[in-house]
């Protein structure tokens, strides 16, 4: 259950994780200071998937990301995301998104979008196994096979 604090909380960073569209495909996200005046590099990765996600034509999840810190950024600036389209397939949707403050680059991020689609199943089902409530322990375990274990070997 949310507490009246944590859903403040929760909001806040909602709102520091939204962009607004410039141009095309230029976003500005806004900073705040959590670990004083250096940027917190999960608000980069936030930020620049929603920009990456503001560019695609049909709505569908992101599937892989991968993103590089390349400086340090600050707080006190805003952050321009600058957003390529690197494919704009049938399945696929990939992007590359470059953080930019003070005219250098200072986090770039690789996204691919996947349209949901049923493959193959290659899962088996699950064996039957007992419950673990129901087994002997360890100790009953072993008084029932110590009658089949050689007199030697005890």
């Amino acid at each position: 259950m949310l507490t009246k604090n944590t859903s403040h909380l929760t909001q806040a960073l909602i709102d520091l994780l939204q962009v607004r569209q410039l141009e095309d495909f230029i976003f500005q996200g806004q900073c705040t200071q959590i670990f004083g005046s250096h940027l917190f590099g999960g608000q980069l990765l936030g930020q620049a998937l929603i920009a990456a996600s503001k560019t695609l034509t049909i709505l569908c999840p992101a599937h892989s990301l991968h993103g590089y810190f390349l400086r340090s950024g600050v707080t006190t600036q805003p952050i321009l995301y600058r957003v390529t389209v690197l494919q704009e397939g049938k399945s696929f949707h990939r992007r590359q998104v470059d953080a930019i403050q003070n005219g250098e680059v200072i986090f770039t991020a690789m996204l691919s979008f996947a349209v949901p689609e049923d493959g193959l199943d290659y899962h088996i089902p699950a064996p039957n196994y007992p419950l673990p409530e129901t087994l002997i322990s360890e100790q009953e375990h072993k008084q029932h096979i110590l009658k089949d274990v050689p007199s030697t070997h005890q």
